[in-house]
Order: structure tokens, then C-alpha cells, then sequence
């Protein structure tokens, strides 16, 4: 009888007990918000990537219309109007200019934020000054008279 007894306690199936399940469940979930946390940072450095790509497209159109012209195009002071250049929050006139005169193609923003960058117009044409607004820190970013490491500037003849 006792062989019998213990024969059925070996056989016996053991499940799991609560405790064991939500500590699984807890490392689960605190290593997925580990990997998700790190997924976000790479894509706010992707759209920074390409921020700075078209960034830089901007810059290299308003040297191809100084060229041209002899001046930077208008801009009204202190623009800001989105990637687009579509008028939310300023006039994007200076965009608009690039892009008629064929020197440059449409840029929008990856997330389609407005504001990520300024174009301000100096000494009646002679000099601009070109800021992006980054989602991250931008290592090797010029200095311009902004202090910010979230800020990529040029400057030409902008005093």
C-alpha cells in the first residue's frame, strides 16, 4: 500500500503556481519595454537622419540661388514654416522660391511637425541664417548664436 502511494505522488502533474506565472510575466514585460524604449530612440535618430539630409538639401539650394542671383531669397524675418514650406506658422516663401527656380524638390518632415527649422534672411540678402530643430542631441553640430545641442545652424554672413 505504501508503494502504491508513493507511485501515485511521483506520477502526480505539477502546474504552475501563481507566484511562478507573474514573475515570468513581469521579466516579459520589463524586457520588452527594454527593447521598445530602444526602438523609439533609433527611430527619432532615423527622422533626425533624414532632418539633416534635407537639411542640408535646403542649403545647398539656396547656394545654387545665390549663384543665380547674386542674393539669398526673401525670407520673411523669422520663418517657419514646416518641411513643406506649406504657410502653417509662416509664409514658406523662400521654399517655394527653391523649389520654382528647380533647385530643389519637396521636403517634408518625417512625422509631418512643422517648425523644425528657420530661415532668416540677413543684410538685405547678402547672408541667411538656417536652423533645424533635431528630436536628439546632434553631436558635431556647428555653433551658432542658439545654445542648444538639439539645434544644427549655418550661418553666412549673418551678423
Amino acid at each position: 500500500m505504501l508503494f502504491l502511494k508513493q507511485k501515485k505522488q511521483a506520477g502526480a502533474k505539477r502546474g504552475f503556481t501563481l507566484i511562478e506565472l507573474l514573475v515570468v510575466i513581469s521579466i516579459i514585460g520589463l524586457l520588452s519595454s527594454i527593447v521598445l524604449a530602444s526602438l523609439n530612440t533609433t527611430r527619432s535618430r532615423a527622422r533626425d537622419a533624414k532632418r539633416l539630409s534635407e537639411f542640408r538639401q535646403i542649403q545647398s539650394a539656396l547656394e545654387l540661388y545665390y549663384s543665380k542671383y547674386g542674393i539669398y531669397p526673401a525670407g520673411s524675418g523669422n520663418e517657419c514654416g514646416g518641411w513643406d514650406g506649406d504657410g502653417a506658422g509662416g509664409d514658406g516663401q523662400f521654399i517655394g522660391a527653391l523649389q520654382t527656380e528647380g533647385f530643389m524638390g519637396a521636403v517634408r518632415d518625417p512625422i509631418g511637425s512643422s517648425c523644425r527649422y528657420q530661415y532668416i534672411q540677413r543684410k538685405s540678402g547678402a547672408g541667411y541664417q538656417l536652423i533645424m530643430t533635431s528630436e536628439n542631441n546632434i553631436s558635431n553640430h556647428p555653433t551658432c548664436s542658439l545654445e542648444s545641442p538639439t539645434y544644427y545652424c549655418v550661418e553666412i554672413n549673418y551678423p
